[in-house]
């Protein structure tokens, strides 16, 4: 079974020549089909083509060299099933394959500072303070899984790796504004605590065995913080929601926002200054791991396109089905080191 990728292309019919020759060259382009004048708004010509997943970042890099989302669109989909016999013989490891486009559309929706978005913030803080002042795990761990944060730590360390400014500043944006709301959430659930004379034993009497490693970070902490990162930008590659939530347990960074609310309510200040610098690890820990994490998987991405079996016409795999005229002559390209192919 072919792992191949359904590519839908919007393209001005200026640029639609171009565009269909070098599908026509690509190795990695299967079942090319053209409808001349299929749009009105924008005016323009539908492509559409499968795409075999190793080669799927290269075909969207010299789409986006064409210009093509200049003036149209490129849409992606993942067919549930695909059955060609031709792109079966290719024998790669598809898995190992990110579609680094769709990545990072991912993570521009994620670092939205959204009101749905502070809200989960704001519940996470109320669960998270409740934990800390009840010695609770069990609401710690709940509000690990409640707390979006990891969102914008993804979107931040994809911004360093990718070497965008604007992904990292609105990751950046995002974090700080849900942490002051977070730790002001925390602050009014202690100081309600205080003013109603309801401060929970554990918390009183100082005595927290069970959530005490909030407020003391150690080698552990590192260790954890590092795996899992390393998981979940896994996860976050591949779309798997359910190892990210194991993520979102073992990253002790709601907890520690809310302890240093709550200490500020109480003015225990030693034990803000333990949770601020469990904070600080834990951020510092999943963005350079991240980033390291996110190098590793486009080197080993990077791969030279197969060429096409020399016994194959030109036109097999994308021949036009439409008015447009053909090419008036072979295109030649080249493939650099990133599998990218361009005109000489």
């Amino acid at each position: 079974m072919a792992d191949l990728l359904h590519v839908r292309i919007v393209v001005a019919a200026a640029r639609c020549r171009d565009v269909v020759e070098y599908l026509e060259q690509s190795a990695a382009a299967f079942n090319v089909t053209v409808q001349s004048d299929a749009f009105r708004q924008p005016l323009g010509d539908l492509v559409q083509l499968d795409v075999q997943r190793d080669g799927i970042n290269a075909v969207l890099d010299e789409l986006e060299r064409l210009g093509v989302a200049e003036e149209g669109s490129i849409s992606v989909f993942h067919p549930a099933l695909t059955l060609n016999d031709r792109a079966d013989e290719v024998e790669i490891d598809e898995a190992e394959i990110v579609v680094w486009d769709e990545v990072s559309a991912r993570l521009h929706q994620a670092v939205r500072p959204t009101g749905i978005y502070l809200a989960f913030f704001a519940v996470a803080a109320v669960i998270a303070s409740a934990g800390v002042l009840y010695d609770s795990p069990i609401l710690i761990v709940g509000a690990m899984v409640v707390g979006p944060e990891y969102g914008p730590l993804a979107a931040m360390a994809y911004g360093v790796f990718d070497r965008d400014g604007r992904l990292l500043l609105q990751g950046l944006g995002s974090l700080l504004a849900g942490t002051l709301l977070a730790i002001a959430t925390s602050f009014v659930v202690g100081l309600l605590s205080r003013a109603f004379d309801e401060v929970p034993v554990p918390y009183a009497t100082d005595n927290r065995p069970l959530t005490d490693f909030i407020t003391n970070p150690d080698t552990f902490t590192v260790l954890v913080a590092a795996v899992a990162a390393v998981a979940g930008t896994l996860a976050l590659v591949r779309d798997q929601a359910g190892t990210l939530v194991g993520v979102l347990i073992s990253v002790t960074t709601i907890p520690a926002i809310a302890e240093v609310g709550v200490g500020l309510a109480f003015r225990n200040f030693e034990d803000v200054r333990g949770a601020a610098v469990q904070l600080a690890i834990n951020i510092t820990c999943i963005i350079v791991v991240s980033v390291a994490t996110l190098t590793i998987l486009r080197r080993r991405g990077v791969r030279k396109p197969a060429s096409r079996t020399p016994d194959v016409p030109l036109g097999y795999r994308g021949r036009w089905n439409a008015t447009v005229p053909p090419s008036t002559g072979p295109r030649r390209h080249r493939a650099d080191e990133g599998g990218r192919r361009s005109a000489p």
